[in-house]
């Protein structure tokens, strides 16, 4: 898998997660077919470039392995599985 931006003091130093506990939701952006992966902190929610597509649940599986890397847990997707605003949940 390509690379991923990441937060530079940490998780906990950015976005509007306080905490990242089994249960917390997250809204997410996702933009499937971009040039590059990259995860990154825009307003309120979570952005998602990945350079998969949005067919066969190509885009979702990416988001998934993408944010994990970046917050460094388990998440899956809750709601918004054929949208491009999701919502993930810690698991």
């Amino acid at each position: 898998m390509a690379e991923c931006c990441c937060w530079p003091d940490g998780p906990a130093s950015f976005g509007p997660v306080d905490e990242i506990n089994s249960g917390t939701t997250i809204p997410v952006k996702v933009i499937p077919g971009a040039k590059r992966n990259e995860v990154s902190w825009v307003e309120d929610q979570l952005v998602v470039r990945t350079t998969a597509p949005a067919v066969d649940n190509k885009a979702n599986e990416a988001v998934v392995k993408l944010v994990r890397a970046f917050l460094g847990v388990r998440v899956e997707v809750i709601r918004g599985a054929k949208s491009r605003l999701k919502v993930i949940r810690v698991v």
